[in-house]
């Protein structure tokens, strides 16, 4: 009597805003409001957003496996399982990303090589000056600061900046006579020459990365990962509906089946959370010291410092189309920094 009265509900709604009855339209809010009261035909709620990617590939293959054994046609929810199923290629790759670049390891190398340079020219140089060396004080007064201005603290800068500034460096020696006469002096050639070849083959080897990289599908999981989410979502829905619609088939076993598996998840999610408020808070109670590179001492309060992660704390995983880059970043989940004040660098 009580669904009859819903329909009847439904249908005078339907009819007052001139729409068609069509199962494929049914007002959802309004089914919820009453039909779900049965909860018999409620699956659980699960918040998509929170799954991690192998999560999601593990849920959406074990909700397949389910719904295939519950036989989907009998119980009139082939349509969106069909979609799903579709989706199986997709959900069977969700975890696999493009592997690292194959320049990428040898560019660390080569950084590592002009790093080596840079810094040797600034140690010849302190060299010189503390030894004292005879015949090069004049060359030394000429070429220092012009050197330390473009190469000292490389180690502090990104690529791009590093390679600015090896590239003005060079520029500035070609147009400057004296310069290049003290250096000759300083016995600085095949440093300088090394040091300009690999910027110039750090450069062209990142262009050709770029390049490549450029021609890498874009958002691919981001899209699967939104198709995946759709596909349960709406696959879910089709079931309750189909539950309250044929009263005299069972779908309790499918649901219970499925609810099951949902709950499962959501209690590994919970501890998941729990786990990472707990390490928060210690890290906030310990509070940990990060060392300030501009100043190499231990500071709690110096602004310049960057960073404050807790050890050991899980990441969430995000969806990354360059994840062969080496500095690849990840954001950790601090939720209770709210609650427990601001974190004072």
């Amino acid at each position: 009597m009580q669904y009859a009265n819903i329909i009847r509900i439904f249908v005078f709604k339907s009819a007052h805003n001139d729409l068609r009855f069509k199962t494929h339209k049914f007002n959802l809010y309004l089914l919820k409001q009453l039909i779900f009261t049965d909860m018999s035909i409620k699956i659980i709620n699960i918040s998509f957003s929170r799954l991690k990617k192998q999560e999601l590939k593990t849920l959406a293959s074990r909700v397949i496996a389910i719904g295939q054994k519950h036989n989907p046609q009998t119980l009139k929810i082939n349509e969106l399982f069909g979609l799903l199923v579709a989706l199986q290629p997709k959900i069977d790759s969700l975890d696999l990303g493009y592997i690292a670049h194959p320049i990428s390891k040898p560019l660390k190398v080569l950084r590592k090589q002009r790093a080596a340079y840079a810094q040797g020219i600034i140690d010849r140089m302190k060299f010189i000056e503390n030894a004292m060396v005879s015949g090069m004080e004049k060359s030394l007064k000429v070429a220092k600061p012009i050197v330390k201005q473009h190469l000292q603290n490389l180690w502090k800068y990104d690529d791009v900046k590093v390679y600015q500034n090896i590239n003005s460096f060079f520029k500035v020696l070609a147009e400057n006579a004296k310069l290049q006469t003290a250096m000759d002096s300083l016995e600085m050639t095949s440093y300088l020459d090394n040091l300009q070849s690999l910027n110039q083959t750090i450069e062209k080897q990142y262009s050709e990365r770029r390049e490549d990289l450029s021609k890498r599908e874009k958002g691919v999981t981001v899209k699967t990962v939104a198709a995946i989410k759709i596909a349960l979502e709406y696959f879910f829905k089709e079931i309750e509906v189909a539950a309250f619609k044929n009263q005299g088939l069972d779908y309790k076993p499918l649901i219970d089946e499925l609810n099951k598996e949902i709950a499962d998840i959501k209690a590994k999610l919970k501890t998941r959370t729990s786990n990472n408020k707990n390490k928060v808070v210690e890290v906030l109670n310990n509070k940990v010291v990060v060392v300030d590179k501009k100043s190499e001492n231990p500071s709690e309060s110096t602004q310049s410092i960057k960073r404050m992660y807790p050890l050991n704390v899980e990441v969430e995983d995000r969806i990354d189309e360059n994840a062969d880059q080496s500095d690849l970043k990840k954001k950790v989940v601090l939720s209770t920094i709210q609650t427990h004040g601001s974190i004072n660098h």
